[in-house]
């Protein structure tokens, strides 16, 4: 992939979740490491539902048996739809966003304003400076639709992110999940990192205030988006 380093891919096939699952290891950009070393962390992919090859019986039991298959087992659909770092580079590669890709594009979106464009001829080349994980290794059942989670996807996902901050060693953590930032174990990691959160980017809440999210002191609301712009600003990530 030529927007993507696969240096730490050895690494990663290490974890236990990707040796079962390898579609859904990170996507870390081919720039990484040039500027402030940024990890996003998303909520989870979905099973497409409109797969041809999968009934949605088929897609139930995918869903209830994720832990226990392996990427072999999974339509061609489904891997396409899990593969992390294969989209990205499309996405890249292309400057365009297939409909469930907005996350990615309005992540771009919203670096840009920031000033930072290292290519003016393909915007989407800011993604080559990120790294980016789903937080939750199982995807959601429904298409475009939060995942329902249990204690073994809590479990899991917060072991597969502490290997993968080992191995990648970001500087920086920004989770655009609200449901990952409230379940992953701050306690492992948030006295080592710099770290932040918002809604999702294809949320409505991307541009409308919460108090929820990372903001200066003494600022009561913030978007979605101003929250990451914020924090990309603050630390200097792309300076």
């Amino acid at each position: 992939m030529k927007n993507a380093t696969e240096r730490f891919n050895k690494k990663f096939l290490e974890i236990e979740h990707f040796k079962k699952h390898s579609q859904i290891m990170p996507f870390v950009g081919k720039s990484w490491g040039k500027t402030g070393k940024l990890l996003v962390i998303g909520e989870s992919h979905y099973l497409d539902d409109n797969d041809e090859n999968a009934s949605k019986r088929k897609n139930k039991w995918i869903w209830k048996n994720w832990y226990d298959i392996t990427s072999e087992d999974l339509t061609e659909t489904q891997l396409g739809w899990t593969s992390t770092a294969k989209m990205i580079n499309e996405a890249i590669t292309k400057d365009e966003y297939h409909l469930g890709w907005g996350i990615w594009r309005n992540i771009k979106n919203a670096i840009l304003k920031t000033g930072f464009n290292p290519d003016a001829n393909n915007t989407s080349k800011i993604l080559r400076f990120i790294a980016f994980m789903n937080f939750f290794q199982r995807p959601a059942l429904e298409t475009g639709e939060t995942i329902s989670h249990d204690e073994k996807d809590i479990r899991i996902a917060n072991e597969t992110l502490n290997e993968v901050v080992g191995i990648i060693k970001p500087d920086y953590l920004f989770f655009v999940s609200s449901k990952a930032w409230e379940e992953f174990d701050n306690e492992v990691l948030l006295n080592e990192k710099v770290i932040g959160h918002s809604c999702h980017p294809t949320s409505p809440w991307w541009n409308i205030e919460s108090a929820k999210y990372t903001k200066p002191n003494r600022k009561e609301k913030i978007k979605g988006e101003e929250s990451f712009q914020y924090f990309v600003k603050k630390n200097k990530i792309f300076e």
